[in-house]
């Protein structure tokens, strides 16, 4: 349920549509079906891309967004702020995880890694072994993260994003989507 609607809120956010109801049911939220219908509106904050989401639980939803910001959601995808600002040159973040411990990390343009511990209250940039862009970071068992992209970098964090090892491979190639089964 909790995956369904937050595609669903995906495409909610890019294409500036309010909320998907059940008609007669307030709280059907994300689930979309014949007997279902939108009602279009312009949820804030708008006009951004969203490039990936973590679900965290039925309430928590973070989103990886362009030129480096992060969208949190606190209400399963019904309200959502800003937690990240970058207030910089535009470098999207294309990838985003969340840890049993409660960092949330995000991946992106030049090898950018930015981590919170606080909920997204403030958020710290990490050091790369290389500066190839980003585009998946997943939470493995065990506590580490795993970040893939250009020119096969594969990067492994154990310190809950603090620090990123070069396991690549070498050679060219792209890696975009990094799954744990």
């Amino acid at each position: 349920m909790v995956r369904t609607r937050a595609v669903v809120l995906v495409l909610n956010l890019i294409a500036g549509c309010g909320d998907a109801r059940a008609p007669g049911n307030p709280d059907a939220g994300g689930v979309v079906g014949p007997d279902y219908h939108f009602v279009w509106g312009n949820p804030q904050p708008a006009g951004g891309v969203i490039l990936d989401l973590a679900v965290e639980d039925d309430a928590n939803i973070w989103a990886a967004a362009g030129c480096g910001f992060v969208l949190h959601s606190s209400t399963g995808g019904s309200n959502w702020q800003v937690s990240r600002d970058p207030q910089e040159a535009c470098r999207d973040l294309f990838g985003i995880a969340w840890t049993p411990a409660g960092t949330v990390v995000a991946v992106g343009k030049d090898g950018l890694i930015v981590r919170s511990t606080d909920g997204g209250a403030s958020w710290q940039e990490s050091d790369v072994p290389r500066s190839e862009t980003l585009f998946s970071v997943v939470s493995l068992p065990g506590g580490a993260l795993s970040a893939v992209g250009d020119d096969g970098a594969v990067f492994i964090s154990v310190d809950e994003g603090r620090q990123w090892t070069d396991r690549s491979l070498g050679g060219p190639g792209r890696a975009v989507h990094l799954s744990v089964i």
